[in-house]
């Protein structure tokens, strides 16, 4: 059984050869560079739900191992998994796709990845730095685009925006429950560390004449005494 995160909501924007022209030529008008970026690689719009930091917390939480799809081994990926992901590459949607997994439950998920860079410069003859409106599939393109403009450059960003496209396994959990469950492992998982940084504090107090003295003494410093 798998849980498939295509949105049919987007079926109205699975462009062909001739819409896609269209769509592009109304976007550029309109001055939306923004939009159109959004088909630099691709032959649409993404279909798939974009992983907010609260979903992508749950998820890396309870899926902490990320193996780049090629490389993953764990367990057998069910042919709709393989559909939804094969349609995923066909369309080009993503630079990297990458299986996210963990040895205990839940189940894995196919999470696709789209980077993207913009650049910083300075204008020629102005000391302010400006920001691209424009963002770039790589690193060498922006710096391109910052010295074909004769600018200046300043520096480069990147930023990384994750889509979820299917999970899969025996037992599909709600994200309600899935949420649940990535509080129980943190609250786990943290408690534990306090419970020891506690215990290590607590040992510095007991000592603490001692350890003093041996800073006094030039036999540790204060890094010793800090961490």
């Amino acid at each position: 059984m798998i849980e498939n995160y295509y949105n049919v909501e987007f079926d109205n924007v699975i462009f062909d050869i001739d819409n896609k022209q269209e769509w592009l030529e109304m976007m550029n008008e309109l001055g939306l560079s923004n939009q159109t970026n959004f088909l630099k690689n691709s032959k649409s719009p993404v279909p798939f739900p974009l992983l907010n930091n609260n979903i992508k917390n749950i998820f890396s939480t309870l899926c902490p191992a990320q193996l780049e799809l090629r490389s993953y081994n764990k367990t057998p990926i069910p042919f709709d998994a393989i559909k939804a992901i094969k349609f995923a590459v066909q369309e080009n949607y993503f630079d990297k796709i990458h299986i996210w997994y963990d040895d205990k439950s839940p189940d894995p998920l196919a999470v696709g990845s789209i980077t993207n860079y913009k650049a910083y410069y300075y204008p020629e003859g102005s000391n302010s730095s400006l920001g691209t409106d424009y963002i770039f599939k790589s690193d060498q393109d922006a710096k391109d685009w910052v010295e074909q403009q004769g600018h200046r450059l300043h520096f480069t960003t990147s930023e990384a925006n994750q889509y979820l496209i299917c999970r899969w396994g025996d037992e599909l959990r709600p994200i309600k429950e899935l949420k649940q469950l990535a509080k129980e492992r943190l609250i786990e998982k943290y408690t534990n560390t306090w419970q020891l940084t506690i215990k290590e504090c607590k040992r510095k107090i007991d000592q603490s004449a001692e350890l003093i003295t041996q800073y006094l003494n030039g036999e540790i410093t204060t890094y010793d005494l800090e961490r």
